[in-house]
């Protein structure tokens, strides 16, 4: 485990923030970026992915430093920002296979044009929907019906929400993934 001297990275951070030093962000970089790449190439297991996810975190320390209340806390804040990052790439890394076109399509009720028998099948298909949906948490619940009734995005769903917008992305993937399987278990 890394030995920061808190202290320095305070200064640092400092710094950066009230004088826009860039030599204080290179060596916030350069203390603390070894033990975050491997950190991301040990969650993501991939070293091509982890050097993504290491120019995103810093990408987002830049902007967001400035936000950073008490620098003294930088060590921690760097690491939920990897953690998140390296979150989100695992994420988009292993998509469901139950695309966000396909529940639109089997939830669009504007059908007028079906046969009877279609119609009885779609109908079918909605109400097993339903149940699938009602079997989900209320939060899950809520971003399935903000994302493919309303038609928000997650952006828009994490503010309606007063919710992170990682937080909302990892709810709408846990909620595809539980829909999926509910639906698979009553093929």
């Amino acid at each position: 485990m890394a030995n920061y001297n808190h202290r320095q990275i305070a200064m640092l951070v400092s710094l950066f923030v009230e004088e826009n030093d860039s030599n204080a962000f290179a060596q916030l970089y350069g203390l603390t970026y070894n033990k975050i790449y491997n950190y991301a190439c040990y969650y993501l297991k991939d070293t091509y992915l982890a050097q993504d996810a290491l120019q995103e975190i810093y990408i987002q320390v830049m902007k967001k430093l400035p936000d950073l209340k008490e620098p003294e806390l930088f060590i921690s804040w760097l690491n939920t920002i990897a953690f998140h990052v390296c979150y989100d790439i695992a994420i988009r890394k292993s998509k469901v296979e139950f695309s966000s076109s396909e529940l639109f399509e089997l939830l669009n009720f504007a059908d007028s044009q079906n046969t009877p028998e279609e119609f009885c099948t779609k109908n079918a298909v909605r109400s097993l929907l339903k149940q699938a949906i009602d079997s989900l948490s209320l939060m899950e619940q809520q971003i399935i019906v903000l994302r493919y009734f309303n038609d928000l995005t997650m952006e828009e769903i994490s503010k309606a929400c007063s919710v992170s917008l990682s937080s909302i992305k990892r709810h709408h993937h846990t909620a595809l993934k539980q829909m999926k399987k509910y639906l698979e278990e009553r093929e």
